[in-house]
């Protein structure tokens, strides 16, 4: 991300303007409304922690996770409708993605999901020792909500960026990593091609722990989980369409290996691995766009 630090203040100012929005502009009967949903969910899932801290998460991972890759599969592996490859980063490599790399691909994604589920199980007498709350009553305020996803949104930028970094060195990178960086052109199914030790230790710990860890309410733990796993995947995509986060990033990580390890790039930019990704012509793309037209010119890619 170009400017993270622009978007880590937009986030605060946001979080310190959420009392007075809520105030003038009736955030309060929506929040009635909210209270009334979230006793609906309680419901179904019979008022149980244990079944809605575990069936919930794998949940609010697996749903948004595979909505969004039913899109960017079909796209892989049709090319259409063809307009989509104007938004390609990489368009002479993957369009269209062949049906055996997406089957191992599939394949791999798979059983690591079946290991987060394992997680999921085994972190559940977690959530009781740190006091994960579940009642209506504990339901967050709006600004409490994103104060504590900017907590989550630093904390797991600080655990990817060390933990990933980790795993390129040789020894890891060979027996562990490769693996990812298989795709040097990555696709978004590629966010969970990953050996099973990386999935554990870079994947799942940064993202799940937080919530956990600080007591948050379950709403928020699987709001959390959901804008990790969309932003991930984005970012794995290949694709920079509009109105989505921009994965240039992460894809130029993907084709030089050395550079852009973090997800928001502030500590990149601290130990000054971005430098060459900042004076690439791909940088000054590396943003959110608001048009229906590429961001860059097929002379500038």
């Amino acid at each position: 991300m170009k400017h993270p630090w622009t978007v880590l203040m937009c986030l605060l100012t946001t979080a310190a303007a959420s009392q007075f929005l809520i105030k003038q502009i009736g955030f309060e009967s929506a929040g009635a409304i909210y209270c009334k949903l979230w006793e609906s969910i309680l419901s179904l899932f019979g008022h149980s922690h244990v079944l809605i801290f575990t069936a919930g998460t794998m949940l609010s991972l697996g749903l948004p996770f595979w909505i969004l890759n039913a899109f960017f599969v079909y796209v892989d592996l049709t090319a259409k409708p063809s307009f989509v490859k104007k938004f390609k980063i990489q368009p002479d490599k993957n369009f269209p993605v062949e049906w055996k790399m997406v089957k191992k691909c599939i394949s791999v994604v798979n059983k690591n999901q079946l290991i987060s589920t394992v997680m999921i199980l085994l972190l559940y007498p977690a959530t009781k020792r740190f006091g994960m709350t579940y009642l209506v009553e504990d339901l967050p305020t709006f600004s409490k909500l994103l104060q504590q996803l900017i907590l989550f949104v630093v904390l797991q930028e600080i655990g990817f960026y060390y933990l990933h970094r980790m795993m390129h060195y040789p020894l890891l990178y060979k027996r562990i990593h490769k693996v990812h960086h298989e795709w040097t052109a990555p696709i978004s199914l590629a966010v969970v091609y990953v050996h099973p030790i990386e999935h554990v230790i870079v994947n799942m710990i940064p993202i799940l722990l937080s919530p956990i860890l600080i007591g948050a309410h379950i709403s928020t733990t699987w709001l959390w989980y959901v804008l990790a796993t969309y932003y991930s995947t984005v970012h794995h995509s290949g694709y920079h369409f509009p109105f989505m986060p921009s994965p240039e990033f992460h894809d130029y990580h993907h084709k030089t290996f050395t550079q852009c390890f973090g997800v928001l790039g502030f500590l990149d930019w601290i130990h000054d691995t971005s430098k060459e990704f900042r004076k690439t012509k791909i940088y000054d793309f590396d943003h959110m766009f608001f048009s229906f037209r590429p961001i860059w010119s097929d002379e500038q890619k």
